[in-house]
C-alpha cells in the first residue's frame, strides 16, 4: 500500500512539473526515481517527453525505443514514440502507429493495464487523428489529411481535452481543403 500511494504522489508531483512547463526539473525528478526504478516504463516515457519538449527529439527518441522494449502496448508510450518520429520526419512511421491506437479503440486503451478511463481514451484517440492529419498534409496527401481532420472535429466534444486547440484545427482543415 505504501510503494502505491508512493507511485501516485511522484505521479502528481512529475504531471504538475509537466502542467508548469519545467521539463528540466521534471527531467532531474525522473532520473532520480528511474535510478530506484530502471525498467518503469511510464517513468521512462515522461521523460522521453522532457526531451520531446525542449525539441531534443533524437533523445526523446532514444528514451522511447527503451519504453517500447519495456511495455510495447501501453497507449502512452506508442503515442510518445509516434509524435517523436513525426517530429523527425519519420511520418509514415509514426502514421501506422497512430492507426494501430486507432484500430484498439477506446474501450481497450481507458481498460488495458495502463488505461486511464475513458476520457482520456477518446482524447487521445481524437489527438491521434489530428497528428495523422498532419503527417498527411506533411506528405502532400491532401485527401487523406482532410479525412483525419474532419474525423477529428467530428468527435471533438465539450469537455473532452484536447491538444489542440479547434483554431488549430480549422486552420488544418483550411490548408488542405
Amino acid at each position: 500500500m505504501k510503494a502505491v500511494i508512493e507511485n501516485r504522489i511522484r505521479s502528481k508531483i512529475i504531471n504538475d512539473l509537466f502542467d508548469r512547463n519545467e521539463w528540466g526539473k521534471a527531467r532531474r525528478l525522473i532520473v532520480k526515481e528511474l535510478t530506484k526504478d530502471p525498467q518503469n516504463h511510464w517513468l521512462l516515457t515522461r521523460l522521453s517527453s522532457t526531451y520531446y519538449e525542449e525539441h531534443k527529439y533524437e533523445e526523446a527518441l532514444d528514451v522511447s525505443l527503451k519504453a517500447i522494449e519495456i511495455k510495447p502496448h501501453c497507449p502512452l508510450v506508442l503515442w510518445d514514440l509516434a509524435t517523436t518520429l513525426d517530429m523527425i520526419n519519420r511520418e509514415e512511421e509514426s502514421i501506422h502507429i497512430l492507426k494501430k491506437l486507432l484500430r484498439r479503440g477506446v474501450s481497450k486503451i481507458a481498460y488495458d493495464e495502463c488505461g486511464e478511463g475513458k476520457r482520456w481514451a477518446e482524447s487521445l484517440l481524437n489527438d491521434c487523428r489530428f497528428r495523422i492529419a498532419n503527417s498527411y498534409r506533411r506528405l502532400n496527401q491532401m485527401e487523406l489529411s482532410k479525412k483525419f481532420i474532419l474525423l477529428h472535429l467530428r468527435h471533438r466534444k465539450p469537455g473532452l481535452p484536447s491538444l489542440y486547440s479547434i483554431t488549430e484545427a480549422r486552420e488544418l482543415l483550411r490548408s488542405v481543403s
